[in-house]
């Protein structure tokens, strides 16, 4: 009896005692956020963008003042000369200026102004501020104007500019005024919270909190990553408060679809499981490594401040799919791969396609696709050495490895969609294909290899090389290494899904005038083959890279390591290395290369995980040096994502 009380005892406080914890680290971290919003704020913006020299004379400019700009037209001059002095915007005829939970004011608004008439005549400009209009004359001259702004409920500063329409014979924009920068100071000080902006990134952390709770981290380790996240966003806010109040709805919104994404994995994965003789045990850890996974692509992708070059050319291929039914697609290659159009599969597309029924907002739907696609590869490295007769342990932290790798968030943010979903469906196919040439390829599964393998070659024509060499790889070592038939299975099977693909889709193009394009000069740039091994040696090793050394050391230790863990993994993940170098060849007679660091990268971190499980098992002071470096890895990934949101096209 007295047993059985001492296990009900212990069966009570356990969870009494985790949920202490973890909402004391909560209430915590909530109140250091509320601390955070009572530091005075102000926010300068570059209206235009700020000029920027390099040493080489070039001018740019960075600009991130868009997500605060409603009716502004776009930054002018239109095309910066040497000789630029300013940058600005022309303003509509009414247009606003708006900072969400800035402080409880008053500001001080300083503005730079000029009416822009080309006769020199002044605009009658009205400057609003919440209920009070003030009507002034803007001079043609650049004019300084300081005006006291109030505050505002929850803390937001809104500046309204109306006047009459201006239009110019040569410009048939509708024209307001010239604004060249706005400064917005906080005067003096007084208690405040702005309840909505805190309410969501308080739900945020919560969110976060029950993710890790169903994810089975200790009490400990969840508490001290709420106290982390609660720091971190105390001081983005304390110094860059409007990136963050401008993101929390967005935010919340995203941790709020990546909760459900991991209740869906969850209960999915737990189901097959039990039909299957997979184990139950990390699954739950899995989908919550996949939800955070999502978190961090997708955040970034939704961030006001994120500029991407090339989504709008997938939209525009996803939307011509759905419509007018195209699927033979070609794209223009860089001058580097040498300026002539390539065909351009449609997989990736095809897959998207029926979601269009359901989300009006093609934009979203190509970033959340993506994301998403790209975050399922955590979940497919996390099998790959399962099935690989890796740990659970090595699993988990393989999986960990990939939680924010930077070619492929490199990739996210310049809108490389199609080559981030083409490779996650080559992942797939090689995912789904390893039990298959485990078991042995027979007659009856070698129609199911078959039309994996064609499926990940229809993805993405660079993906497809890359994907193709990997097979032969693999079969060429499973003959060499293991004297097995299944190598030769594998061999056909690849070249038959190459075949396929070709006979499929790629045999189209074949005598396409619109492939047959006379050579632009100069691309590919004459450039020696001593000079491209010496960039590429140079984009490894830069303080930069979106591979750095130690990342690529700690997946190829774990890779010759995976030897001792059977056939499998031991001989996929060298053909991989073998592949990704073969791929490289493309330097002979390109400046430009495939994308081998972003095929790479999923090997380094399968490899990865079993190297830190190996080393986890030799003693704490290991524990240790595995624990950095995932932090290492981990904390990379997030700043090299941070960075590119801040400075890509800025």
């Amino acid at each position: 009896m007295q047993v059985r009380l001492a296990k009900l005892r212990l069966m009570i406080g356990q969870p009494m005692q985790v949920g202490l914890l973890v909402s004391g680290a909560l209430l915590l971290a909530w109140l250091t956020l509320a601390l955070a919003f009572q530091l005075p704020a102000g926010l300068n913006l570059d209206v235009g963008g700020a000029l920027r020299r390099s040493a080489s004379g070039a001018v740019g400019a960075s600009s991130y003042d868009g997500p605060y700009l409603r009716g502004f037209h776009a930054p002018e001059p239109a095309r910066l000369t040497p000789e630029a002095t300013t940058t600005f915007r022309w303003t509509r005829p009414q247009a606003e200026v708006r900072v969400p939970a800035l402080g409880p004011g008053p500001w001080l608004v300083t503005m730079r102004l000029s009416s822009g008439r080309a006769d020199g005549s002044p605009a009658d400009l009205q400057l609003g501020m919440g209920d009070q209009m003030l009507q002034i004359q803007q001079p043609a001259a650049w004019r300084t104007v300081r005006l006291l702004a109030p505050g505002r409920s929850g803390g937001e500063l809104l500046l309204r500019l109306e006047t009459g329409t201006y239009q110019t014979p040569d410009d048939p924009r509708p024209l307001g005024v010239v604004v060249d920068g706005i400064d917005i100071q906080q005067q003096g000080w007084r208690p405040w919270l702005p309840l909505a902006t805190w309410a969501l990134l308080a739900g945020a952390l919560l969110i976060l909190a029950l993710g890790g709770l169903l994810a089975g981290l200790s009490a400990e380790a969840l508490a001290a990553g709420i106290l982390m996240l609660g720091a971190t966003g105390a001081l983005v806010l304390a110094q860059w408060r409007t990136a963050l109040t401008l993101f929390a709805p967005t935010l919340f919104g995203v941790a709020l679809a990546a909760l459900m994404l991991m209740l869906v994995i969850g209960a999915v994965g737990s189901l097959l499981a039990s039909r299957s003789t997979l184990s139950h045990d990390g699954l739950w850890p899995v989908a919550g490594l996949i939800a955070l996974g999502l978190l961090i692509r997708l955040a970034g992708l939704r961030h006001p401040q994120q500029i991407s070059s090339d989504v709008g050319l997938h939209i525009h291929n996803l939307e011509n799919l759905a419509m007018p039914g195209e699927v033979f697609f070609t794209e223009m290659l860089t001058c580097e791969a040498g300026h002539r159009p390539a065909p351009y599969p449609p997989g990736f597309y095809i897959l998207l396609a029926p979601l269009l029924l359901l989300v009006q907002d093609h934009h979203l739907l190509m970033e959340a696709g993506a994301a998403l696609a790209d975050t399922l590869v955590i979940g497919a490295i996390w099998y790959l050495v399962r099935q690989g007769s890796g740990s659970q342990r090595a699993a988990l932290l393989a999986s960990a490895l990939y939680l924010a790798p930077p070619p492929l968030l490199s990739a996210l943010g310049v809108g490389e969609m199609a080559n981030v979903g083409g490779q996650a469906m080559a992942l797939a196919a090689v995912t789904l294909a390893l039990p298959i040439v485990g078991s042995g390829i027979t007659r009856g599964n070698i129609g199911a290899l078959l039309l994996l393998l064609t499926a990940g070659m229809l993805g993405h024509l660079g993906v497809a090389a890359s994907f193709g060499l990997l097979l032969g790889c693999w079969g060429a070592l499973l003959i060499i290494v293991e004297r097995s038939r299944v190598g030769l299975w594998l061999l056909l099977a690849g070249a038959g899904a190459a075949a396929l693909a070709l006979l499929l889709y790629y045999s189209a193009f074949i005598g396409d005038p619109a492939l047959e394009v006379p050579p632009t000069p100069g691309c590919p740039p004459d450039v020696a083959l001593r000079t491209k091994l010496g960039w590429l040696a140079s984009a490894v090793l830069s303080i930069w890279s979106i591979t750095p050394p130690l990342i690529l050391a700690v997946g190829l230790a774990g890779t010759v390591l995976a030897r001792r863990r059977g056939p499998q993994l031991g001989l996929l993940l060298p053909a991989w290395w073998v592949a990704t170098l073969l791929s490289l060849s493309t330097i002979l007679f390109s400046v430009q290369t495939v994308r081998w660091q972003h095929f790479l990268y999923p090997a380094l971190a399968a490899g990865g995980g079993l190297l830190l499980a190996a080393l986890w098992e030799r003693g704490r002071a290991w524990r240790l040096a595995a624990g950095a470096l995932l932090a290492y890895a981990l904390l990379y990934g997030l700043i090299f994502w941070a960075r590119h949101i801040a400075m890509y096209l800025h």
